[in-house]
């Protein structure tokens, strides 16, 4: 029977066999606006990326002056303390410079200072212009990437830290063979694993027992001698680093120094470098971050001028841990120059196996015939009696 004898028309087949029209995108009218209905019409993914663009857009403005903000009040409160234990106090053109002395008009005043900009979240001071410092010290403030959104979300779980970082070559005439690191607890061992002269030549020492005057629960001791220790950290300056305890990162001073001064290409053989937490006050900064600035200028006093006097049996004791550092440099050289040597012997050979596989045959021939004249030499060199001549 036909589709017509059961009373279904031509019509009737053509729409059960039609495909059905997509579902139409999500739209939102801005027909309030007065534009035209094109225009008028966005589609609702194209507003979320523009309330993303937006939030990344007012999220840099404010990080950015928030930074702002804490990089100057930083200025602010440290200026009187710097502009006295310094000459000058400034970007740092004078990196490096050997007796670098202010220039006319440079800034040395309160109301003069002015940090570098690295980033949006680094600065940069340089001072110049103390006792016991031939080339100054690198102030770097590093704060919290607050302008970017990212790194906020990121915060949630990991949260961020805003510090100052204190670093200045020493003369090695005033500071006696030490390498000592003070550190809080909560980030000893990254600092051990990624200091190279605490990683290979200091190991970690009984704190109750050098320092009976810190917390313990809080500070954790590196050292190549025990001896020194308690001579470096008296206990005036002990007490003095519970009662900031907690905007305390780390004190690292070393005469076998690797790694340059605030990112500059000056690389002194005996450094010194405190890390502390930077806060977000005004009182925060007054309480804290000042005594511990005038803390490190008071250690850096005590040492290089003549505080720690080491007994013979410790002077001996720092002379044969040097000894085996200069042992340890020489081998780590010695395996240098054979690595090097070795690469470039593989080198040459595989560029003459590439050379003499894109040769003619008769080259080829030439070539063998050549070493086999040269083994044949060496062998006959072999059977030969050594003279020797006295």
């Amino acid at each position: 029977m036909t589709a017509a004898a059961h009373g279904i028309t031509d019509d009737d087949l053509e729409d059960e066999f039609l495909t059905p029209d997509p579902p139409a995108r999500p739209f939102a009218t801005f027909s309030w606006l007065g534009l035209p209905p094109r225009v008028s019409r966005i589609s609702m993914y194209e507003i979320c990326m523009l309330q993303i663009l937006l939030c990344f857009l007012l999220r840099f403005r404010w990080g950015r002056r928030e930074n702002e903000r804490i990089k100057a009040l930083f200025l602010e409160q440290c200026a009187s303390l710097l502009s006295e234990q310094f000459a000058y106090v400034g970007p740092g053109s004078e990196v490096g410079r050997e007796g670098s002395q202010p220039a006319e008009g440079s800034p040395g005043k309160e109301e003069d200072l002015v940090a570098f900009k690295e980033s949006n979240a680094c600065f940069q001071l340089w001072a110049s212009g103390r006792r016991h410092l031939p080339r100054g010290m690198a102030i770097t403030v590093d704060l919290q990437p607050r302008q970017d959104l990212l790194h906020v979300l990121r915060a949630r779980v990991l949260p961020g830290e805003d510090s100052v970082t204190l670093e200045a070559g020493l003369s090695p005439e005033d500071v006696p063979p030490i390498i000592l690191a003070l550190s809080r607890r909560r980030h000893h061992r990254s600092l051990h694993l990624l200091t190279p002269d605490l990683l290979h030549h200091t190991s970690l020492l009984l704190l109750p027992v050098l320092l009976p005057d810190l917390d313990t629960a809080h500070f954790v001791v590196y050292a190549d001698n025990a001896a020194p220790v308690p001579l470096a950290l008296p206990p005036r300056l002990a007490r003095r680093l519970n009662e900031h305890k907690h905007f305390f990162d780390h004190i690292h001073i070393s005469d076998q120094n690797s790694t340059p001064v605030g990112g500059h290409p000056y690389l002194p053989p005996v450094i010194l470098r405190a890390r502390f937490l930077l806060p977000t006050t005004a009182t925060g900064v007054k309480a804290h971050l000042l005594p511990l600035l005038q803390l490190v200028f008071d250690l850096l006093d005590h040492v290089a001028g003549g505080g720690v006097m080491l007994s013979e049996a410790a002077r001996r004791r720092s002379k044969e841990v040097r000894a085996e550092i200069e042992a340890k440099k020489l081998r780590a050289l010695q395996v240098a120059h054979q690595q090097e040597r070795e690469w470039k012997r593989r080198e040459k050979q595989r560029k003459e196996e590439e050379a003499l596989a894109r040769s003619t045959p008769e080259a080829k021939r030439k070539k063998e015939e050549k070493e086999m004249k040269k083994k044949r030499r060496d062998a006959e060199k072999s059977r030969w009696p050594k003279t020797r001549i006295s």
